[in-house]
């Protein structure tokens, strides 16, 4: 593998756009798959129990297996489709599909 492939290797690894707070410490507690901006994109967008307002919760792009490394839990929701809205249930220890009101397998 020349240095280059390997550059481009390290460059192109999936992302995520994570809360601030989920940076700062704060569990995840909502996950939303939007279309990805670009190549490396996974197009999930994370945020915190705490976040009021989606729409106003400063996002940090991380590595998509950083986040994961944050919550294991996410692993068993990466395939889930654009468009999945899903919530964190701590007393269940499950996630939830919000839109379709049922939990996630």
């Amino acid at each position: 593998m020349s240095e280059s492939e390997h550059v481009d290797q390290t460059i192109a690894r999936p992302t995520s756009l994570v809360s601030s707070q989920i940076i700062n410490g704060e569990k995840v507690g909502y996950a939303i798959r939007e279309d990805p901006r670009n190549e490396v994109d996974t197009g999930w967008r994370f945020f915190a129990t705490t976040d009021q307002d989606p729409l106003a919760t400063p996002l940090e792009e991380l590595p998509f297996n950083f986040v994961i490394l944050l919550q294991p839990t996410i692993w068993s929701i990466r395939e889930q489709p654009v468009g999945s809205v899903l919530e964190w249930r701590q007393h269940s220890q499950q996630w939830w599909d919000v839109t379709l009101d049922q939990r996630v397998d």
